[in-house]
């Protein structure tokens, strides 16, 4: 969109060698220029715009091919019957297995890290699978042969990427990069693999209002997503995704937000606005004590809005697309932001559809949800009451149930 900057890309490659020179943490270590130049970035991206394009992450090509190409035959390569059998209401496990088209309504949950704000809008128009990675997941291999270890060595790939990823959070935070360590270590039920299917809509038009996958913010740390690059996953090159893909929104002047469609006129207000406390699967009120059309939101508190438009956020050749969830802005206080997205539809008559690997990670379910005391201030007063890790997450699970 003209006069609009699009999420920045970011290569860590640096800061992931001198890393790997420097495997144990020593107090007093100094980073090397080109690392320190990388924390610098990072901070800045999710300071800013709460996404970044990452390259140079090290995640292997092999685990990714195959991660994604047999996730795609669990939802092309089978019935409807023989997904049912892995459903997530009958394995009844945290939010673990599938989920049929209508089962989601992600916008529910909240276009604020404390689930005050929400946009009104109709299901998804989308299958998942999540997968926990934690031994307890349904052996698939009847009908996809290789997707159960394929979908663990991803996993375990891209928890080793996030490691690295806290650790240059840390750094930004001004904190010693082990700091977030141990919340981190061990395995936690918070980290879960999203294998979303965003299915052609030729023939089945979505309704009125019906997005691929609504506005929201994620609910956990940060969100490692691999956007599906089209025929070949890990060219150096050549990108060539389906339509209908990732949407980011961004900050922008008064004049691009005036001339921007309605639809793509961002979704929440300015991130200094007061909100009302956590409500969980509530919907905004229009004036008139009416829902407000889908696409709408408005401010449960008194503040300014701040102009943002959606702007498309294609892959880049092997990058990780990777956001900040709502832990991370409510420990930073706001510092990073967890920032709203969405994934659109296609155009009409498109016959594309689309996978995704989107891995969500988080702490030990236990770990304290609060602002950090590094960056609470009298000029930056704590703007999150405190919870746990864990109980977030289920409240907004509970919230986007269709």
């Amino acid at each position: 969109m003209d006069g609009v900057e699009g999420v920045p890309t970011l290569d860590v490659s640096p800061y992931v060698r001198w890393r790997a020179q420097h495997a144990a943490y020593v107090e007093g270590e100094v980073l090397s220029d080109d690392a320190a130049k990388v924390v610098e970035g990072w901070g800045r991206a999710f300071g800013v715009y709460g996404f970044a394009q990452v390259v140079g992450h090290g995640v292997d090509d092999d685990a990714i091919e195959a991660a994604h190409g047999l996730s795609k035959q669990f939802f092309e390569k089978t019935s409807e019957e023989q997904r049912q059998r892995f459903a997530d209401s009958v394995l009844d496990d945290r939010g673990r297995g599938y989920k049929a088209k209508g089962v989601v309504n992600v916008a529910a949950s909240g276009v604020s890290a404390d689930g005050a704000l929400s946009v009104a809008r109709p299901a998804d128009y989308a299958t998942e699978y999540i997968a926990l990675c934690d031994g307890r997941d349904p052996d698939l291999s009847d009908l996809v042969p290789g997707l159960n270890a394929a979908v663990e060595r991803y996993f375990a790939g891209m928890l080793a990427c996030n490691r690295c990823f806290m650790e240059l959070t840390a750094l930004a935070l001004g904190m010693e990069r082990d700091h977030f360590a141990d919340a981190f270590a061990g395995a936690s039920w918070l980290n879960r693999l999203r294998c979303a299917y965003y299915p052609s809509q030729k023939g089945a038009a979505p309704t009125e209002g019906q997005l691929r996958y609504g506005e929201h913010t994620d609910w956990q740390a940060f969100t490692l997503l691999w956007q599906d690059h089209g025929r070949t996953q890990c060219a150096d090159a050549v990108v060539d995704p389906p339509p209908g893909g990732l949407q980011v929104e961004v900050g922008c002047d008064a004049a691009v937000f005036a001339s921007a469609p309605p639809e793509r006129r961002g979704a929440r207000p300015g991130r200094d606005c007061t909100v009302a406390a956590p409500r969980p699967r509530s919907f905004l009120r229009a004036e008139d004590g009416r829902r407000p059309s889908p696409g709408s939101a408005r401010s449960l508190g008194a503040g300014t809005r701040q102009n943002t438009v959606f702007v498309d956020c294609p892959p880049r050749p092997r990058a990780l697309t990777v956001n900040a969830g709502d832990q991370i802005e409510v420990w930073t206080n706001g510092r990073f932001r967890s920032c709203v997205h969405r994934v659109a539809n296609p155009p009409p008559g498109s016959d594309s559809a689309r996978l995704s690997l989107v891995l969500f990670t988080g702490p030990r379910p236990e770990t304290s949800l609060a602002p950090l005391p590094s960056c609470v201030s009298a000029d930056r007063p704590a703007k999150f009451a405190a919870t746990t890790s864990g109980a977030h997450l289920l409240a907004k699970i509970a919230a986007s149930e269709a």
